[in-house]
């Protein structure tokens, strides 16, 4: 796949109200940098109703919104870390709510990188000691580097 996580998309100790907020703020670093279009987050949001991404492990509770769009423009994550957990939906009961700390906002521009993606994710969350130094990092190069560091780890 070749994915490496940027500085640039990843955000510490950011403080949101909702995932609508933290959607559209992250959304909205993607399309900053020229990897997604205006709408995206809307369109995010949008699937988030029929299909929540929020994610309850051992380790950690995330949330992984996404959504296929053709304005994607290469394959990229945006990275919040919260400062205080927010409500999504649990996409495993979706009619029950999870307080995520960390949301992963994926631009993947086909459907198998997208595939491919969901599960370093969730290789990531089968690491209880990559989560536990994440959430304690305040600085977006740090995160990047740990991030990328498991990834190469896997590779070999």
């Amino acid at each position: 796949m070749g994915f490496q996580f940027i500085p640039q998309l990843i955000e510490t100790d950011l403080q949101v109200q909702n995932k609508e907020e933290v959607i559209r703020y992250l959304a909205n670093k993607l399309q900053a940098h020229g990897f997604s279009n205006p709408s995206y987050a809307d369109k995010v949001l949008m699937r988030e109703q029929e299909y929540p991404t929020g994610l309850r492990t051992k380790c950690a509770a995330i949330a992984i919104p996404h959504a296929f769009d053709p304005g994607i423009s290469g394959n990229h994550v945006a990275l919040a870390i919260l400062k205080h957990p927010i409500r999504f939906y649990n996409m495993e009961d979706m009619d029950s709510e999870i307080e995520v700390d960390m949301v992963f906002l994926m631009a993947i521009s086909s459907a198998h990188e997208q595939l491919e993606m969901l599960k370093t994710i969730m290789q990531m969350l089968g690491d209880d000691t990559l989560f536990t130094r994440l959430v304690k990092l305040h600085d977006a190069n740090a995160v990047c580097s740990q991030l990328n560091a498991f990834i190469e780890g896997q590779k070999s």
